[in-house]
Order: structure tokens, then C-alpha cells, then sequence
């Protein structure tokens, strides 16, 4: 964590609690409001010597979708509400994973229109976490009923038409098995090559990695961690976030390599990091359900690079090609000087 500049460079307040997803194809961020049971959609923020930002909100899809964060039943968990996009670039949709209704939704941020389900009412009990990748979708569901086991679904599919695929759910064998199966998985996601699923489990303070092809467990990426909440993969390894304190970590290889830890801001509020969401070249998205902000971290070389002038940029442009340009030039003498005759270029 010692690339990311400590301080956030961008702070969107009044959110309530709720999550973050980011679509650099769409140009936009969401986040859930799980106070009155919305998303808003944002314009991404543009790293300059002064942060540029959008004027308008893209999108403000209101609870007529029948979108509810809320479970109102003792026997689940209402933590839901995470979001996550799918689907190729011309036709990119966010998923949203609803407690009451025992669903996962389709939605088209930009047309604000309500296109389906992953996941039907009414089949998925105490849904939270969210991950897509591909043709791939994996749900962590939870629920306080102890006959009721808490699990990662996966489902297959594009578009609106999705079907169950396998549930990571039972005890698996491996280093550390003393912890026993997933508990209270929480914030989860695919790895970059698509073959494996990274799973936060609250309860037994762990974060686990599994095989996507069956379910099976690999080995751990945490093995004990407090109020661990959600994870993004980043430089070769994972960046965790955790709630008490509001810390993110970077593991690398089951090592803690490095760390940052936010106090409480100026008004005093406590930071508890929920959802996290990362968007190269400009930085970690952070959801702080205590503060009821969303905050942008960015690196070191992002922001210098967002600070150069006009000018220097249009001068740095100007010799790379200019260096490309010799390159190429020496290449044909030298062609043309072998015995070797060919065409000049």
C-alpha cells in the first residue's frame, strides 16, 4: 500500500451505507444506498492537476425496481446490495444482489430499466457478495439460520439467461482446515486468469481461494484477520479491507506486505470499509459504511502523472515518436546496407 497516496484524492459524501462497483467502458461508478433502496450512477472522476469531475448524475434508479437491501427476517442476513457489471463492452449491465426478495437483478444503469435476474425471487437466500468474469457470476449468501448453509453460488450464462451452476458450500480439506467450511462468506472475487475465486468469510476472520472448475478449496490468503469485509487483486497479489480498525492491506503470497490504516476523519467518524473497487490508471474505490462516504485512493504515479502540464505531455508525446522515428529509419539502413536486398519501407 506504500504506492497509494495516503490521503484520498476525491471524497463523494451522503451516501448512506451501501457498496461500489466502476465500469471504465461506461465511464461511470454506482453505489447502493441501502437506506432508501437506490443506485446512483456517477461519472468517474478524471485525474488532472485538479480532479475533474462529472456535473450530473448519470442515473438514479429509484426503489420502483423493487430493489430492497433490507431482508426484514431474523433468519437472514440483510448485508446485501453489492454490485457487480457483466457482459461484453456494448452491452455491459450491473448486477445487484437484494435481500428481501431473495434475488439478484439485471439493470441497465444508463436506460435505467430493470432486465431480468441471475438469480429469480425468491431462490436466493440472504444474498451478499457479487463477482462476475465472463460467462461467470458467483453469489456469497448467508443466513442466520444454522440449518440453512451459508455458501458461494455459481451461476453460468449472458445476458438474462443465467442457470445454477455448483454451490462452493461444504468443509474443505487443506492447511488450516481447523476453520471448517465457509461461515459468513461476505465480499468475493474472480482471479485474473479466471480459474480461481477468492472468498472473504467474516466469521473465521480467513480469505480463501477456490478452484472455479469444482468448487474445491486451494489455500488461504488470510488466515486470521478481524472484520475482513472485501478483496481486489492487485500487483501480484490481494488487497483486503478490513472494518475495525479501517484498514487495507496488500498480501502478497499469504505475507502481509503492506498496509494503510484511516483514523477517523475531521468530524470524527469512524472509517469501516465495506467495498472496495479498483479502476486502473486511476485508482481504489473505497465504500465507508460508517462515514457514509465514498472515497478515492490513488498511486503515487498516477497522481504525477496527472499533474504534468499540457505542454510537458504534448512534449513527452512528441519524443517517443520522435525516438520511434530513428529507430525505424536506423532499421532500413541497415537493411539496406546487408547483402540482402529489400524494398524500402
Amino acid at each position: 500500500m506504500d504506492r497509494f497516496n495516503p490521503r484520498p484524492v476525491f471524497v463523494a459524501e451522503e451516501l448512506s451505507s451501501g457498496c461500489v462497483a466502476v465500469c471504465q467502458t461506461l465511464g461511470i461508478y454506482v453505489v447502493s444506498n441501502t437506506t432508501v433502496n437506490t443506485l446512483v450512477a456517477m461519472p468517474l472522476p478524471i485525474l488532472r492537476r485538479e480532479l475533474s469531475l462529472g456535473s450530473r448524475c448519470v442515473s438514479h434508479i429509484a426503489c420502483c425496481l423493487q430493489i430492497s437491501f433490507d431482508a426484514l427476517d431474523m433468519d437472514m442476513d440483510s448485508d446485501s446490495g453489492h454490485l457487480a457489471f457483466v457482459g461484453p463492452p456494448s452491452r455491459r449491465r450491473l448486477l445487484v444482489t437484494d435481500a428481501l426478495h431473495c434475488a439478484v437483478h439485471i439493470i441497465d444503469v444508463v436506460g435505467e430499466t430493470h432486465e431480468g435476474y441471475v438469480a429469480p425471487p425468491g431462490t436466493l437466500r440472504g444474498p451478499r457478495g457479487l463477482a462476475a468474469r465472463g460467462n461467470l457470476v458467483a453469489v456469497s449468501t448467508a443466513t442466520y439460520d444454522d440449518a440453512l448453509r451459508q455458501g458461494v453460488h455459481i451461476f453460468e450464462g449472458s445476458g438474462t439467461r443465467w442457470s445454477a451452476l455448483r454451490i462452493i458450500d461444504a468443509g474443505f480439506q487443506g492447511a488450516g482446515d481447523a476453520y471448517g467450511r465457509l461461515l459468513s462468506p461476505r465480499g468475493l472475487r474472480f482471479t485474473a486468469d479466471g480459474m480461481g475465486l477468492v472468498v472473504v468469510d467474516g466469521y473465521s476472520k480467513t480469505v480463501n481461494m477456490f478452484r472455479v472448475e469444482d468448487g474445491s478449496f486451494v489455500r488461504h490468503v488470510v488466515t486470521s484477520m478481524t472484520s475482513v469485509n472485501d478483496v481486489e487483486e492487485w500487483e501480484g497479489g490481494w488487497l483486503v479491507s478490513t472494518s475495525f480498525p479501517a484498514t487495507i492491506t496488500f498480501m502478497v503470497d499469504g505475507e502481509v506486505h503492506s498496509s494503510m490504516e484511516c483514523r477517523r476523519n475531521e468530524f470524527g467518524r469512524r472509517y469501516t470499509y465495506k467495498s472496495m473497487a479498483f479502476a486502473p490508471g486511476l485508482g481504489l474505490f473505497v465504500r465507508d459504511s460508517c462515514s457514509h462516504t465514498l472515497q478515492l485512493y490513488a498511486t503515487h504515479d498516477d497522481i504525477a502523472m496527472a499533474s504534468m502540464s499540457d505542454v510537458r505531455v504534448e512534449w513527452m508525446a512528441a519524443v517517443a515518436r520522435g525516438t520511434e522515428a530513428r529507430r525505424r529509419r536506423a532499421g532500413v539502413v541497415r537493411a539496406e546496407g546487408s547483402s540482402e536486398k529489400r524494398p524500402r519501407v
